[in-house]
């Protein structure tokens, strides 16, 4: 079937866009099953509905289904079956599939995120790197399904049945998988399962764990998951056909659980507070913008934000020694009893930020811009301060002990009796007006 290019069009477009006409001509040449992967006659009737789509399907049950890439957002597809199908990168966000029969089916790469899909068969599907953020798949069965490099974060599988499927490299953030059934599931290299939803979940010696080794009764005690002795078997071990798992990127070509959504993630926090001190490890968020995102009491040692936008983002109580922030922009940014020891913040851009308790023992400052910043009763000992512009900022209770002070402009900041200079005396009058500080009686 081809698609004419209507006079209207042509008339339209031919003498103002003409390498876009050119284009056009092009592609009405092309039969839409080659220019967008799917069978055209199969995309037309499945957008009728469940019951016209399932009453083709069985008069014609051993024809190949064919909706590569095919555009399904938002589509109820209750009790679908599509079984065998071929889904390849097909867009299925907010679609509803209740019911639906996708046992064997190809969802490769698919765009899965909010999808309604309770009581689903998947069995033995392919879903490798599908992204599945926030679907809602209770009670689904995806035994011996392949769901490596699949982005499952936020997503809810309660009583799904998981037996024998491999997990690999999938990313559980989040998770909710309360009273699933894992039970000789292969979750190596598996991303955040200690922040997702295990209680009740079913472990045995034949589930593989994120580290490779076989879950133990400790391991499944300490989840709150129950423990099954099997006779061993071997790990599933399925292709992984993608390299990585269809996620957005940051500027600097790298993707993590954190960069896609803020608004997402906020949410899942404001909406699970059991994940009172989100242990995310060492990530990469360099260049990435993350305005705004509630960082409370996470712990991060060791990651880098170099050049990333994380203006009036809360890090209040967090973990994050030995970070760097080079460059980055921090304005108005919380960092409220945050723990900073071996920080570097060279250059980065922290007007106004909030640094009251924090710990930034021997922290790097060089150049960096903190005018009008909160530092009361920080702890600043062995921290380099050459070049930091620390203009009207609040450095009472202060501890400066053993700071570099060289070039740091300290005008019309705030000192107090309770700040403690580099020499590690109480600051007095005359010690703060030789910077240009104000010296604030309490």
């Amino acid at each position: 079937m081809k698609r004419p290019v209507t006079a209207s069009i042509y008339n339209a477009h031919v003498m103002k866009h003409p390498l876009a006409t050119a284009a056009l001509l092009l592609l009405a040449s092309v039969p839409l099953s080659q220019s967008y992967g799917f069978d055209t006659e199969h995309y037309s009737l499945i957008r009728e509905g469940s019951e016209s789509w399932n009453a083709m399907q069985q008069s014609s049950a051993t024809e190949q289904i064919d909706l590569t890439q095919a555009d399904l957002k938002s589509v109820d597809l209750s009790g679908i079956d599509l079984r065998n199908a071929l889904l390849q990168r097909a867009s299925l966000k907010d679609a509803i599939l209740n019911g639906a029969m996708l046992s064997h089916a190809n969802l490769s790469r698919a765009r899965m995120e909010g999808v309604t899909m309770k009581e689903a068969d998947l069995g033995k599907a392919t879903l490798t790197g599908a992204d599945l953020q926030g679907a809602f798949m209770n009670c689904s069965v995806f035994a011996s399904a392949n769901l490596n490099l699949t982005d499952l974060r936020w997503s809810s599988l309660r009583e799904a049945d998981l037996r024998g499927a491999s997990l690999e490299k999938a990313r559980l953030f989040g998770a909710d998988l309360r009273e699933a059934d894992l039970r000789g599931a292969n979750m190596t290299g598996a991303t955040m399962l200690g922040q997702a939803k295990l209680a009740g979940a079913r472990f045995s010696n034949n589930t593989i764990l994120p580290d490779g080794s076989r879950a133990t009764r400790h391991q499944a005690s300490s989840n709150e998951a129950r423990y099954y002795n099997e006779a061993e078997t071997a790990a599933p071990s399925m292709p992984h056909e993608i390299a990585e798992p269809p996620v957005a990127t940051t500027v600097a070509g790298k993707s993590t659980v954190l960069t896609e959504n803020v608004q997402n993630w906020n949410k899942m926090r404001a909406e699970r507070p059991e994940l009172a001190a989100p242990q995310l490890g060492k990530e990469d968020l360099s260049k990435t913008a993350m305005p705004g995102a509630n960082m409370t009491d996470v712990s991060m040692q060791e990651s880098t934000m170099d050049g990333a936008t994380f203006d009036k983002a809360d890090f209040s109580g967090a973990n994050l020694e030995a970070t760097s922030w080079k460059r980055a922009d921090l304005k108005a940014a919380v960092f409220r009893n945050a723990n900073l020891r071996g920080a570097n913040f060279e250059r980065a851009y922290m007007r106004s930020a909030d640094l009251s308790g924090a710990d930034l023992t021997g922290a790097h400052m060089h150049g960096t811009r903190l005018q009008e910043g909160n530092l009361r009763n920080c702890n600043l000992k062995n921290a380099n301060l050459y070049n930091t512009n620390l203009e009207m900022a609040d450095l009472r209770g202060a501890n400066l002990e053993g700071a570099q002070l060289l070039y740091t402009e300290l005008r019309r900041s705030r000192i107090s009796a309770t700040t403690i200079t580099p020499k590690g005396t109480p600051a007095n009058r005359r010690w703060a007006v030789m910077r240009g500080a104000e010296f604030v009686e309490e």
